[in-house]
């Protein structure tokens, strides 16, 4: 189940950079209200899913804070 839930969330994404992409290069009419919501709901609820996992995920690793703060990130 874990699976099918990390896909529908990488699916999301591409999908909003797509519909943003498409709109920069004006290839989608300003006009599609509908679609603009679509989107603009999914990229919404995409930021709370990634807000809601920082807050729940357990400590860092370490291993993983001493190598980036030695690589001076």
């Amino acid at each position: 189940m874990d699976t099918v839930r990390n896909t529908f969330w990488v699916a999301s994404i591409c999908l909003v950079a797509c519909f943003s992409f498409f709109v920069v290069l004006g290839a989608i009419p300003t006009d599609a209200v509908a679609l603009f919501a679509v989107m603009g709901l999914l990229a919404v609820l995409y930021a709370g899913h990634m807000w809601q996992q920082s807050r729940t995920e357990g400590p860092r690793d370490p291993r993983l804070v001493h190598d980036r703060e030695r690589r001076g990130f």
